[in-house]
């Protein structure tokens, strides 16, 4: 619809009360059905993005407000997941384990282990005695070779024999084929009980005494209160002496040997003999 403005002979001012009638025609018509039209409620303008304009210019909630329900995939695993993987890290992204230090035997704790048991172990007197008898008896055998001036030391052992339950004392000496006679045994093993009892009080008891003592430790008030027990001691401690070749004597085809034996006060008649060749 053309409209056409008419400007009086009175200029721009006359026609001004036109001009503002015509413009308020206008904005009427602008205002009318014809907004709605097909074009305006298309599709296009349906859209979510207008949709939530919409809603936010009606003062409605924001599409953040709104709980949106997803629906979990129908093998179990969690949205946004392959299947074979979960949400948690996978098995080849695993954060690998410190690895960790192996126990040895050689800290400290363990190499104490021994001592530790060692120590929990009681030493009985029996113990104590035994070890007393055989450093007392390589001292006095000893002793006896140097005075002899032996070529070949003596050799001499304390061992405690389960089958009959008594200590043997033991003590080789290597001498000629003229010493090896059972006089000479006889002499060897006094010499040897007098290297023994050295320091005990000298007399008839003198034996007992030594044993009595061997077996008390120092400080110890055990035999002080059995006044039978070096007297019990000689009775299960036997000494026996051998006297053996030499190897000189060895290679010429001397192998004769001698032993005396018996308790360390028997008299001479009281040793028992054995001549082995």
């Amino acid at each position: 619809m053309a409209v056409r403005f008419r400007v009086g002979a009175d200029g721009v001012g006359a026609g001004a009360p036109a001009a503002v009638g015509i413009w308020m025609l206008l904005l009427v018509i602008g205002a009318s059905p014809i907004s709605a039209s097909p074009i305006s409620a298309s599709p296009i303008n349906a859209s979510p993005v207008n949709a939530s304009a919409a809603g936010m210019a009606a003062g409605g909630p924001s599409p953040a407000a709104i709980p949106v329900s997803v629906e979990a995939p129908p093998d179990g695993t969690s949205p946004g997941t392959s299947p074979g993987t979960s949400s948690g890290t996978s098995g080849n992204e695993a954060t690998p384990l410190a690895p960790q230090r192996p126990a040895t035997s050689q800290g400290p704790a363990h190499r104490n282990d021994i001592l530790r048991r060692l120590q929990r172990e009681p030493l009985t007197l029996f113990d104590w005695g035994l070890a007393n008898l055989e450093r007392d008896l390589h001292r006095a055998s000893q002793q006896l070779g140097q005075e002899d001036f032996a070529n070949v030391p003596p050799r001499s052992s304390a061992t405690y024999r389960w089958r009959d339950g008594r200590i043997r004392l033991s003590a080789s000496f290597f001498v000629p084929a003229a010493a090896r006679t059972t006089q000479g045994c006889v002499v060897q093993f006094r010499r040897l009980v007098d290297a023994l009892v050295a320091e005990a009080p000298q007399g008839p008891d003198a034996a007992s005494w030594y044993l009595g003592s061997a077996f008390q430790p120092s400080g110890h008030f055990w035999t002080s209160r059995f006044e039978d027990t070096g007297a019990k001691l000689l009775q299960v401690v036997d000494l026996r002496v051998s006297l053996r070749a030499p190897s000189y004597d060895k290679l010429a085809g001397d192998t004769r040997r001698i032993d005396c034996s018996g308790p360390l006060n028997a008299a001479e008649e009281a040793l028992r003999f054995e001549a082995i060749s």
